[in-house]
């Protein structure tokens, strides 16, 4: 009886994950492949969710776009923000407990020599700033 209330206990306070149909992120947006996605849910509101891909924009593939999409409806719609760095892959997210988003992406942005830029939105990937961060290492730790 009391790993059956353990359980039940545990329940309440973890969201449980729900698949459903697959959907298009954005059916208005460029017809360009996408690859090295990633899916991030808040950890306090499991209707927010934020995804990173690369979009390639050029058919040899060295043109490439860090792309955000964020969705505060579990899903069901979608905006879609270009972020302001030529991509070269690993795009990461994150939203922290706040319901702020951060990505972290490996890339390029003229002018620039490093390779490793972070990006913070506090509206939770509505809208993400014109100049990155520059990271000197590739690791986030997650506080």
């Amino acid at each position: 009886m009391v790993g059956v209330f353990l359980v039940l206990l545990q329940a309440q306070y973890h969201p449980s994950i729900e698949i459903d149909e697959d959907r298009l992120l954005s059916a208005g947006g460029p017809a360009l492949p996408l690859a090295e996605s990633q899916l991030s849910g808040n950890p306090n509101n499991a209707k927010h969710l934020l995804v990173g891909v690369v979009q390639f924009d050029s058919p040899d593939g060295n043109n490439r776009t860090c792309v955000a999409w964020a969705s505060f409806d579990g899903g069901q719609h979608w905006i879609r923000r270009a972020l302001p760095v030529q991509c070269g892959g690993d795009p990461w997210g994150v939203i922290l407990p706040d319901g702020s988003a951060i990505m972290v992406v490996l890339g390029y942005v003229k002018g620039r020599e490093d390779n490793a830029f972070l990006l913070r939105s506090p509206d939770g990937g509505r809208t993400w700033p014109e100049t990155p961060w520059v990271l000197d290492h590739t690791t986030i730790i997650r506080w």
